[in-house]
């Protein structure tokens, strides 16, 4: 049970990064674009605000399946 829950942490992990990578490449190419063609797309004015958003929920996520375990056990002892 011990490999299981190791192998289940590790892949949790990489989707994260995965999820984080993706969400930088996709700032990355709205912040690379003028604001006409993001508006266009998406037909919000705050389009760039709705980015940073998800990019620090993105984060939030990652560093909570890093250091979330960590943290549930030493408030469990």
């Amino acid at each position: 049970m011990k490999k299981r829950s190791t192998f289940i942490r590790i892949m949790c992990i990489f989707l994260a990064v995965l999820m984080l990578g993706s969400v930088i490449v996709v700032a990355i190419q709205a912040f690379a674009y003028g604001p006409e063609v993001a508006i266009a797309a998406t037909g919000d004015n705050n389009s760039k605000t709705v980015v940073i958003i998800i990019a620090v929920i993105a984060v939030i996520a990652l560093v909570g399946a890093l250091f979330g375990p960590t943290i549930v056990k030493k408030l469990k002892k």
